[in-house]
């Protein structure tokens, strides 16, 4: 249902006109048990910490939009009960990438792991510090948008 979903949405994209541009995509349904399925279309990975460390959920296929004929595959992975599901765009890692040095996925793995203990909307406001901190006084490149999740124990 979820690769239908977003192969449906891919050819529409195309079908709109749009295809010089792409659209990156990530969608997933997180059920009530902590199954996770998703489909990543060219976004950044989402980051499932845990107590194995973090992974990268990255499974799924191309941007949205120039290839009318892309094929999706469906990624699967559980969220434990204490584990954190966070979701970004790439206006996250690519912070500072037009003053020299991107904040990256390095120091986002390192905000993730500083942050677990704290509840979701904390974690966020600690990132958005973190990224104004990482280029005081300049504007945003691009939007940045961030979702935490987190099973509770």
């Amino acid at each position: 249902k979820i690769v239908t979903t977003v192969t449906k949405l891919n050819r529409g994209i195309h079908r709109s006109g749009l295809s010089s541009r792409f659209i990156s995509l990530m969608f997933g349904e997180l059920e009530s048990n902590g199954n996770f399925a998703y489909v990543n279309a060219g976004h950044p990975p989402a980051l499932l910490l845990d107590g194995q460390g973090i992974r990268e959920l990255s499974v799924g296929g191309l941007v949205l939009g120039p290839d009318p004929d892309s094929r999706y595959k469906l990624g699967y992975a559980h969220v434990d009960r204490g584990a954190t599901l966070a979701l970004f765009s790439d206006g996250v890692h690519e912070r500072g990438t037009t003053w020299g040095e991107p904040f990256g996925m390095k120091r986002v793995h390192k905000w993730l792991k500083e942050t677990r203990k704290l509840p979701a909307e904390a974690a966020v406001q600690d990132l958005m510090r973190r990224l104004t901190e990482h280029c005081p006084k300049k504007p945003y490149e691009d939007d940045v948008t961030v979702m935490v999740v987190r099973r509770q124990a």
